[in-house]
């Protein structure tokens, strides 16, 4: 728990400056092309470009200067080895109906909410949602991820911070149907005392990364004090296309004297750079009329 962000405040937001400035950084550098990229007819590769282009395909010849890459749609290309960004191989199981679904690289949250899966080893993601809040998350190890959030403009002089750590542990080898995941919300207003705001939480996750259901349970704490509300969570997500994601996701919380929370529900479009997330939100209040509000957030993956 953060008990006072005065004292560590200088080493927090050093620290987050560095994970915000990692994807420029990230992006600004060519990726060697790995050395198992080698003329072979059973191994599928998917390359990216430094314009962004994306090749799937064997790999028929390779040079000093270039690649060529037998694909389906545009038959054997030419690559200049100078013009690749990175390189993957792709499994089998990715091949859905004869077209190649990349791996769903934002598998481990729904909307907002934290799943039982994990980050991947070397990957993150920034995660933006109405400009105010922001967050960058980062895969420690395949198991074990870190972010750190805050949300910079609010009519006041202070503002959020928060850090959340996560553990997530397949129950079935490392792409198994089930994960149980176990983390955080540690936050405080900076310039402001306080002993922190926050919950801590485990989840349960059923499925693969692409098509999954979740349910979670947590307590909030407020002032450096274990609440005693219990918090409950739950989540889906359905892959329906190379792109598209149905999902929902919902909070409740003061389980005890009749829950109140929310429920979100819509759709992702992930992209090769940008993923959108869109969809409504509906209040759970008691005696509270139905309404719904519109949800929009953005996220740029980076890393491996």
């Amino acid at each position: 728990m953060i008990c006072s962000i005065r004292d560590k405040g200088v080493v927090v937001i050093a620290f987050f400056c560095l994970l915000y400035a990692f994807p420029v950084h990230v992006v600004a550098q060519s990726t060697v092309v790995p050395a198992e990229a080698k003329s072979d007819s059973t191994t599928m590769w998917h390359v990216v470009t430094l314009n962004e282009n994306e090749f799937f395909g064997v790999i028929t010849e390779r040079t000093f200067e270039h690649i060529r890459l037998d694909t389906e749609s545009l038959g054997e290309i030419n690559i200049p080895l100078q013009q690749i960004r990175q390189m993957r191989i792709v499994k089998d199981v990715r091949i859905v109906d004869g077209e190649i679904w990349p791996e769903n690289a934002q598998a481990s949250r729904y909307f907002l909410a934290s799943n039982g899966m994990g980050v991947r080893r070397g990957q993150g993601y920034f995660h933006n949602v109405w400009i105010f809040f922001n967050q960058v998350t980062f895969g420690i190890t395949d198991f074990v991820s870190f972010g750190v959030g805050m949300v910079p403009v609010i009519p006041s002089d202070s503002f959020p911070l928060w850090l959340t750590p996560k553990l997530s542990i397949p129950l079935a080898g490392k792409d198994g149907l089930v994960h149980v995941g176990a983390g955080a919300v540690l936050g405080n207003l900076i310039r402001i005392q306080g002993d922190g705001f926050g919950a801590a939480f485990g989840s349960i996750t059923i499925g693969t990364r692409d098509t999954n259901v979740s349910v979670g349970i947590g307590k909030r704490f407020d002032d450096g004090e274990l609440s005693e509300q219990s918090l409950l969570s739950f989540g889906a997500m359905f892959r329906t296309s190379r792109k598209a994601y149905m999902m929902v996701e919902g909070l409740l919380w003061d389980l005890d004297n009749g829950a109140e929370g929310g429920v979100l529900v819509g759709a992702r479009n992930a992209g090769s750079s940008i993923t959108l997330d869109f969809g409504l939100v509906i209040p759970v209040i008691q005696g509270g009329g139905a309404f719904a509000l519109p949800w929009l957030s953005i996220s740029a993956p980076f890393g491996n």
